[in-house]
Parts: C-alpha cells; structure tokens; sequence
C-alpha cells in the first residue's frame, strides 16, 4: 500500500502486487526453461490470445505431471487476482474453468499470462475518494423493453396472491452499464 497524489492533488491510497508478480513470473520462467526448454512468449499484449476460447481447445490433454504443475500455475494467478491483478480475473476465470481435463492449449495460455504479468507487473489499484462526476439529471434515450430476442413480450408484472399492498411514492432505479447485453448502444 502506498500514498498517491493524482493530478489534481487529491491523496489516495494505491495497492499493488509487483514484488509478488516479479517472483511468480520469474519462477515460471525458471521452471518452463528447465522443464520445457522454451521461454515464455515475448509478445503478450493481452492476458490471453484474441480470440481464445479455452471451452474449445482441442489440443492434447495434459499428461499428470503436467496438469498438477497447471493447477499450480492457477493457483498462482487465483492469488495474483486476489491481490488486486481484477486485470486478468476474466481469463483466469476461463482457465480455471478447465482444471478438471487441462489440455496443452491451456497451459500456453497460462504462460502468455505470466508473459502478459512480466510486462506489466507495476499495476496499481487506486482507491479514488473525489466522488464520481454523474449527471442524474441527464435523460436517458427511452428504449423499446417489450421487443426481445425471444419476440413479443408481455411487460405487465403482476403482484403475486398474497404479498402486501404497495406503499409510499413510486421511484425509478436507474443504473449505469458498461455492456450491450441488453440490446442498447
């Protein structure tokens, strides 16, 4: 943990993990070396290669020696997440989806996100206490919620037999997503 000051002069707290990620990364390396006589890939701009999907690996499955030293590895990147690497939750995520039948495609994608953490070991994350700037006055486009992907929907939620009558004034939530799961733009 340490005191930042960002541009405005505002002070924050900032936690990092690179002394952890330096020696995690430099004991893969030592180990892949030694093991697989290979180095870990040099161009790791992202945790995972685009477009990797671990679900559809197809590649050979990994012999026990091989898949004990794979479930190490998650376990490191497990604990790097936990020490605030939220970077490359995603991927871990995906990866530890597959320690029941690891296969070789998945342990290259391991080591390119210990290439990816050798790149970029400094992150910090930085607990910002200035309140964010949000308009909740601002008018949101209105969207079409009675049209989905499944058709014509009925929107009328009916109040179950049984359950108290409503009290007090009406209010609208809304909520901020970073996502087109929903169909908006």
């Amino acid at each position: 943990i340490q005191s930042i000051e960002l541009d405005d002069g505002t002070k924050c707290w900032g936690y990092g993990s690179s002394q952890y990620v330096k020696n995690s990364v430099k004991n893969v390396e030592d180990y892949y070396m030694k093991k697989f006589g290979r180095q870990l890939p040099s161009k790791a701009t992202t945790p995972t290669k685009s477009g990797y999907r671990p679900e559809l690996d197809a590649s050979r499955e990994l012999n026990p020696d091989e898949s004990s030293y794979f479930h190490q590895l998650i376990g490191i990147l497990r604990w790097i997440v936990e020490l605030g690497r939220v970077d490359i939750f995603t991927e871990v995520s995906m990866l530890s989806s597959c320690l029941a039948l690891p296969r070789e495609g998945h342990l290259e994608q391991v080591f390119n996100v210990f290439a990816y953490l050798k790149k970029h070991h400094n992150a910090l994350m930085i607990f910002d206490p200035r309140e964010p700037g949000i308009d909740f006055d601002a008018h949101f486009p209105d969207q079409d919620w009675s049209y989905s992907t499944m058709g014509k929907m009925d929107m009328k939620e009916e109040i179950p037999p049984g359950m108290p009558t409503p009290h007090g004034q009406p209010f609208v939530i809304r909520a901020y997503v970073d996502s087109d799961h929903a169909g908006d733009q």
